[in-house]
């Protein structure tokens, strides 16, 4: 029975590779370009690079990963406008199986009163699907005993490449009253994202299969409770391809080191401790480091579905860093 379970749970693995539907993330808040264009311009900051690795389903012998980074830098602001540009490149592989996007991207974010801004982004890029048939493992390269890779596999693929055009768009608002990075002030970030408007067709097992458009609906928020604890409740609700995911979570946020001491060149630092739900999914579990420029989150996955006797309840792994410049402490 186990077996029939592992069994499901590779096609479905290799299948949302092959069909038209992106990978999903836990850390959203973090690597919130993911969500949406527009957010590359609602960063204080004014160059900011990140980079997320995720792994999952390891138990099932064939694990899936992701491997992606995103960086931005400001082009021009004042006091009411800052334009931004930045890009996006994601790798989502599953043995033979390769998923690609790189994007640039472009942010126009508008002050429309003292605490509130309004941001529109586009992303235009490639997106690509490859197969390489030297990674795969056929019934005639096992010698009885185990799989052995210089058995010839008597079978004749050869390596696929597919790519085209990709385009999103988005909308992003905030509102801020402070510096949420020291606790001195309160946020709510919320917007839409639209991926893959075009819907291309990188897909060469089916002509005339597309990459479906990927919706994406988001709320974020910081509440500081003192002077040194903060919430950082959120929402994420995404759609493609007939598919539906819902995440629910929260931040515990504490104020390690603040600003405020005898020292003058004391620095910021704050931990984080991550509690989500994935809806009929997932539990999700993590921890997250601030210092100064620097930020680091690991996060785990905790899976409940019927596939958790398959993966013995282990779903995913997630780790993120990122650097800003100049340090968020100083805004």
């Amino acid at each position: 029975m186990k077996k029939i379970i592992i069994t499901s749970v590779l096609i479905l693995l290799y299948g949302s590779l092959l069909r038209a539907q992106d990978n999903h993330l836990s850390l959203n808040d973090r690597f919130n370009v993911y969500l949406t264009p527009s957010n590359i311009s609602q960063n204080e900051s004014n160059f900011s690079a990140g980079a997320l690795y995720r792994t999952q389903w390891r138990t099932v012998g064939v694990a899936f990963d992701s491997y992606m980074l995103n960086g931005s830098g400001t082009v021009y602001k004042n006091d009411k406008v800052k334009l931004t540009a930045g890009g996006l490149v994601a790798n989502h592989t599953a043995l033979a199986i390769s998923k690609i996007q790189a994007s640039f991207l472009a942010s126009s974010a508008v002050r429309i009163s003292k605490y509130q801004f309004l941001s529109a982004g586009l992303g235009i890029g490639l997106a690509g699907h490859t197969i390489s048939p030297s990674k795969l493992q056929w019934s005639s390269q096992y010698d009885g005993q185990a799989f052995d890779a210089g058995m010839p596999s008597m079978e004749n693929i050869y390596s696929e490449k597919k790519y085209a055009a990709d385009i999103s768009a988005g909308v992003t608002y905030r509102y801020c009253t402070g510096n949420t990075y020291k606790n001195e002030g309160k946020e709510l970030l919320g917007g839409v994202g639209v991926w893959h408007v075009n819907q291309p067709e990188i897909f060469y097992i089916s002509d005339g299969q597309h990459l479906e458009r990927r919706y994406n609906i988001f709320l974020m928020g910081y509440i500081p409770a003192g002077k040194k604890i903060g919430f950082k409740p959120k929402v994420f609700y995404t759609s493609q391809s007939g598919f539906d995911e819902l995440l629910i979570g929260n931040d515990f946020r504490l104020l390690l080191r603040d600003l405020n001491g005898e020292n003058e060149k004391q620095e910021f630092t704050a931990a984080s401790l991550i509690l989500a739900y994935r809806h009929h999914d997932a539990i999700i579990g993590g921890i997250g480091v601030e210092r100064e420029k620097y930020t680091l989150s690991l996060l785990y996955d905790y899976n409940y579905s019927d596939l958790k006797k398959a993966t013995s309840g282990f779903g995913a792994f997630e780790i993120f860093f990122s650097y800003q410049l100049p340090s968020p402490s100083v805004h």
